[in-house]
Order: C-alpha cells, then structure tokens, then sequence
C-alpha cells in the first residue's frame, strides 16, 4: 500500500471516528470500523518513523475499547439512546482510557505526518500538521467542557454547546479530510 492509499485509508477512519448516526441504536459509523481503517493504512506506515510504530501499537487496543460504543439501548420507549457508558465505574474507567487512547492516536498521526513532511521540506504540510493536532485538542476539551455541564445540570448551556460543538465536528472533519487530501498530495 502506498501513502497516499495509506492517507486515504485514515481519512475514512476518521469519518467513522467523528461521525456517529444511530439507526435502532446501531451506531452506522462505528468508532471500530474507523480504527480498522486507521489500523490497516498504519501498518504500511509504521516503517516510516517510530510515531507511526506508535500509533500502530494503540490501534487494536482501541478497536476493543470502542466496541461498546457501537450500540446503544433505547431508554424506555422513548426514543432516547443511552450509551452503554456509565452504567458503572468499570465503564467510565474504560471510556477514560478510550479517550485518552484516542488522543494518543491523533498526536502519533500528527507527529508521524510532521516528520514526513520534514524530511520532505513541506513547510506548509508542517504547519498544517501542527495546527491539525491544536484543532483536534479544541474538539476534545469542548468535549469535556460539555461533559462538565452536563454533571453540573446546567442544561440550557449544555444544549448551546452541544450544538456548537456539533458543527465545530463537522468544521473538524472537513479540515482532517483537506489534511489528509494534503498528505496524499505532498507525501506520496
């Protein structure tokens, strides 16, 4: 596989990743489905630097962790989903060490993108990979921000931001898909 197949490969992955479409509590874009992708174009990348042998190393943990994430229970016929998460602490470790996985996972991508597109004098590739990993930081910590809400029963304000970070999602994943378009162009 070539880099630009491996970059189109993750640029899927991350589609899975930060799209989720529940049909009956199925969740259509499985986090596993992306970390499979991500797993498979990482394999042909990790000979390339040690960020990409990282990354690798933390994929198939995080397949498995994300498999819970796949499904969804109704919550009393009422048409809200309850995920899985949160029925006990086990469940909230396993989300910690998912989320804190995941962010692992982007800075080795971002850090193994940066050192090719060094070694390639992509000056502008860098830059974008610098500010890819500060985007995604700003997708995380709006997260948690949301979450901090939520436990603090704040909820008009817990709606407004959960809004805003759904479009912000989406602003992230049109940038990742420019980047990874950028990589496949630059790096192969």
């Amino acid at each position: 596989m070539s880099k630009t197949q491996a970059y189109n490969w993750i640029s899927w992955g991350f589609v899975f990743l930060l799209l989720n479409f529940y049909l009956q509590g199925i969740n259509v874009f499985a986090d596993v489905v992306g970390y499979v992708l991500i797993a498979v174009a990482v394999s042909h990348l990790k000979d390339e630097n040690r960020w990409f042998q990282k990354a690798y190393s933390l994929c198939f943990p995080l397949i498995i962790l994300s498999l819970p994430n796949a499904y969804q229970v109704s919550h009393s016929g009422s048409g809200f989903f309850v995920n899985l998460s949160g029925s006990s602490p086990f469940i909230y470790v396993l989300d910690s060490l998912y989320w804190i996985g995941s962010c692992f996972l982007v800075y080795y991508l971002y850090k193994g993108t940066k050192d090719l597109a060094v070694q390639k004098q992509e000056t502008t590739l860098v830059r974008q990979s610098v500010v890819s990993w500060y985007v995604f930081l700003g997708l995380q910590v709006g997260g948690a921000v949301l979450i901090a809400l939520y436990f603090l029963h704040l909820s008009p304000w817990t709606t407004i931001i959960g809004v805003v970070l759904l479009i912000y999602s989406l602003v992230v994943l049109g940038f990742y898909l420019t980047w990874f378009a950028n990589c496949r162009a630059s790096l192969s």
